[in-house]
């Protein structure tokens, strides 16, 4: 009888395994996380088993830190507003080119596809008036925080030390240097008045 006992309760656990299904929320680097199963049992009406606080709390983190780390996000944190939208560009151009990869599955598919194709066409304006914006940035404005300005500014700071060594005493130099120093403090700031 006891043998007969063990065969039901087998029997039970593979019946109960084959009417649940699992499905796994992973992090993106599964190996710094490690994430249970969730289970969700479709057997006689039980209601699935929603997510831990844990992971929760794991695929908050993760959402985060990808947010913090995406390129448009990193970029728009400097001053370089020209930096900013090739950035934007570059993503929209990305997910462009999905949604073109996505019009050939359901082309091949016979599923209709336009309204991948509405998407496709208005993701594509955006990129040309992110350019045309560049475009006008790059024309009508100098951005004197950008990596660029300060490439120059640093050239021209490296010129004029070059100047004063060959033509001051060291006393003179050190003068001029802090004095020089003291009148470019937030030369940005006033730069960016002349320029507007």
């Amino acid at each position: 009888m006891q043998h007969e006992d063990d065969d039901d309760k087998s029997g039970e656990n593979t019946l109960e395994a084959q009417d649940t299904s699992i499905v796994v929320l992973p992090p993106r680097n599964v190996a710094q996380h490690q994430v249970r199963p969730l289970l969700a049992s479709r057997a006689m009406g039980k209601k699935p088993q929603g997510p831990t606080k844990e992971e929760l709390a794991i695929a908050q983190a993760e959402r985060e830190s990808f947010i913090e780390n995406d390129r448009v996000v990193t970029t728009s944190r400097g001053l370089d507003s020209l930096a900013t939208l090739r950035a934007i560009k570059a993503s929209i151009a990305r997910e462009t080119a999905e949604l073109a990869y996505q019009r050939q599955q359901y082309a091949a598919a016979g599923r209709d596809i336009g309204q991948v194709a509405s998407r496709r066409i208005d993701a594509l304006k955006k990129i040309a008036d992110i350019e045309l914006e560049m475009r006008k940035i790059g024309v009508d404005q100098v951005d004197v925080y950008s990596d660029k300005m300060q490439r120059i500014f640093k050239f021209w700071t490296e010129l004029l030390l070059e100047a004063m060594e060959a033509t001051l005493q060291d006393q003179e130099k050190d003068l001029l240097i802090n004095k020089l120093t003291t009148v470019m403090e937030g030369w940005e700031d006033r730069a960016s008045d002349l320029v507007k």
